[in-house]
């Protein structure tokens, strides 16, 4: 029990450096890297559900 009392305490230290430490402008391109992680990981569910028929429209949501 102890390791996972370890990781929930570097997250939280993470968490408040990273909210007091970082630029804000900084914190925005990470939101904005954060949603295309995101919407990537939606399309890519999309396909292992439902497939890729149009193959182009797939491809162009990943770059």
């Amino acid at each position: 029990m102890s390791g996972a009392g370890s990781v929930g305490s570097v997250v939280r230290r993470f968490l408040a450096e990273y909210g007091s430490g970082t630029p804000s402008r900084l914190k925005v391109l990470d939101a904005y890297l954060l949603y295309v992680l995101l919407t990537g990981a939606l399309q890519f569910g999309y396909c292992l559900g439902v497939g890729t028929f149009p193959f182009n429209s797939f491809l162009s949501g990943f770059i």
